[in-house]
């Protein structure tokens, strides 16, 4: 039998989601030549709603529709009469694992940490999983670095899994993707961000990049702001560009599809989401994938992902002229911004490739107890 992966979620446009579906694609493949499967348990989705996302026949996906209890007692009972490697994809069902290992001492499992969640000093069952986990891994240094300072963690068990892109997703875009082109650009000057817009990821700088828009219009009369992604926080947003009496240069897309968020990364001029809460920002790499220069935030794990100078700017999350000043260092000399995407796109296929991502998380499941 082959590992046993428990998830919030994995259908979706988020970058977690897509995230945790290369992983479950690796460890199918690796399950397949050992003769064995992936039992994945999605505490979120449902399969009837995500019937055109598939994976191969060694992968056995049971989904809960958002039901906490059935999901816990289910995936409980799996990994305590199936005691294979289990790994938690998300610290707040880690709790689970640990509870049944009191009945299973010999259980091995692992915890991954995407970014905020793991930056405060946790408590209760949440902290004891994963203090007691057998390997951990984090999207980032820093977010292995802050987790072990807040959480007394043990840094031997603690690794870092940078998120790759699909292979085939980038060779597709690979021949359109030519960064900015001052020849053959759109007309507009175009800046996007793809994010989640909830109440709960307030500190995404959304906000802010509006509030910059009215002095950078007054250079850039063309300037486009597009924001694609949904949530209960787009009414502020847009009642934001309202008051600022720019509202018809700031478009508010929704949740798109991957055919149109192709479309938008290709046209626009570059990314932006000046973020304070990012673990590492899958957002980015996708960007820098169109080769696109990026505008992130300071704190947190983007700075494992923008080079300063050479592949975008990182910014603090609420410095309104400096958000301004590196848009406006970016749209002014087309040049060094191509310059910049082309860099980027290196970088994404030099240090977030498939191949490292899987065989780190290989490596994990399939050592040896």
């Amino acid at each position: 039998m082959g590992p046993i992966f428990l998830t919030s979620k994995i259908f979706g446009y988020g970058g977690i989601e897509r995230f945790g579906r290369q992983i479950i694609r690796s460890l199918s493949e690796k399950a397949g030549d050992e003769f064995q499967h992936v039992h994945v348990f999605s505490l979120v989705d449902s399969l009837d709603k995500n019937s055109e996302i598939t994976f191969n026949k060694n992968v056995h996906l049971k989904c809960f529709g958002e039901n906490r209890f059935l999901f816990s007692l289910r995936s409980a009972l799996f990994v305590l009469y199936n005691p294979s490697v289990t790994y938690v994809f998300h610290l707040h069902i880690a709790p689970i694992i640990y509870l049944v290992k009191f009945f299973r001492p010999k259980l091995r499992y692992g915890v991954h940490l995407h970014g905020i969640e793991a930056w405060i000093t946790l408590s209760g069952l949440r902290k004891r999983a994963v203090q007691k986990a057998d390997f951990i891994t984090a999207s980032s240094q820093f977010t292995a670095d802050k987790a072990v300072e807040m959480n007394q963690l043990n840094q031997e068990k603690i690794s870092v899994l940078y998120p790759a892109l699909d292979e085939e997703w980038l060779k597709s875009i690979s021949k359109k993707s030519q960064g900015f082109d001052p020849e053959t650009s759109t007309k507009k000057h175009i800046i996007l961000t793809v994010a989640r817009l909830t109440e709960s990821d307030k500190q995404k700088g959304i906000d802010h990049v509006i509030e910059a828009l009215p002095e950078l219009l007054k250079e850039f009369r063309d300037l486009q702001y597009v924001i694609v992604g949904s949530g209960d926080d787009l009414p502020r947003l847009r009642q934001l560009a309202c008051d600022l009496e720019i509202f018809e240069s700031v478009q508010f897309r929704g949740s798109i599809s991957d055919e149109e968020l192709i479309s938008l990364y290709q046209t626009c001029n570059l990314f932006i989401m000046p973020s304070n809460t990012e673990g590492l920002g899958i957002v980015y790499l996708e960007a820098m994938a169109f080769a696109k220069p990026v505008i992130s935030g300071k704190y947190g794990g983007s700075s494992e992902v923008v080079i300063p100078g050479e592949t975008g700017y990182l910014v603090p999350y609420d410095d309104i002229p400096a958000i301004q000043n590196s848009i406006r260092a970016v749209l002014s000399n087309p040049e060094k911004a191509s310059r910049m995407g082309k860099r980027g796109r290196l970088l994404v296929e030099e240090k977030f490739n498939l191949d490292k991502m899987a065989s780190g998380i290989i490596s994990l499941l399939w050592t040896a107890d």
